[in-house]
């Protein structure tokens, strides 16, 4: 049990991690993208540029979203937390008490992240992931 526990956490912390690098990543392409477009070093193809910076930055926020925000189909920050809290053998290197009290740090941590970021999920449902009927002005359920 022990063995599937440990794999279950490693895979779970392997995804967690590349998509916290991807995230990382078409942030840093957006960030450069508009850096060079309002210092004027791109002098031609603006619009090409513009969305090239929107999609990258779309998909970062996307990622981060997917990151701290949990839905029951997906693997987030609070998934891992549970898994480890739930099989703190599966992590044979961490003492049970300084595994719980990381745990349960980091779900404040997370908390207080989720608080600062909600604009970043209402941004995510009403631009990035699916267009909801509340955000259509005039619309009539």
């Amino acid at each position: 049990m022990q063995l599937q526990s440990a794999e279950k956490v490693q895979q779970t912390l392997n995804q967690l991690s590349n998509q916290s690098t991807v995230g990382h990543f078409e942030f840093q392409y957006a960030r450069c993208i508009y850096r060079a477009r309002t210092s004027g070093r791109i002098h031609g193809a603006h619009t090409f540029f513009a969305c090239a910076e929107s999609s990258f930055l779309d998909e970062a926020l996307l990622a981060l979203s997917n990151l701290i925000f949990p839905h029951p189909d997906s693997i987030g920050v609070e998934y891992l937390l549970n898994c480890a809290e739930q099989t703190p053998e599966a992590l044979s290197s961490a003492n049970k008490d300084a595994l719980m009290w990381a745990i349960a740090n980091h779900r404040g941590k997370l908390q207080l992240l989720k608080q600062s970021a909600a604009k970043i999920q209402e941004l995510r449902d009403r631009v990035i992931a699916h267009l909801d009927k509340k955000w259509v002005k005039g619309y009539r359920v």
